[in-house]
């Protein structure tokens, strides 16, 4: 569970990120007066409800007693590591 835990905290924390910027975009072309296609609010939209998702894993590591694995601190510091390589 320390793995889910990790990889999904990831994968939250980029997602949360993806939303921000389109949310800027969002923002911005609202104070210029333009219109914000459907095409944009839908993908903000997909991505928080696959973020949602992925969230879930989250909870459910965590809910399992995911810190209780040994080496706990070292484990998902290398696996998170691995994640952000992996998605940068």
């Amino acid at each position: 569970m320390a793995c889910t835990e990790a990889v999904e905290t990831e994968i939250g924390d980029h997602y949360n990120q993806q939303v921000k910027v389109l949310l800027g975009w969002v923002e911005a072309m609202e104070a210029k007066g333009e219109v914000v296609g459907e095409e944009l609010t839908g993908l903000v939209k997909e991505i928080r409800r696959i973020r949602d998702e992925e969230l879930e894993h989250l909870d459910t590591a965590v809910e399992n007693d995911a810190k209780m694995a040994q080496p706990y601190e070292v484990l998902t510091g290398v696996i998170r590591a691995g994640c952000r390589g992996a998605i940068w």
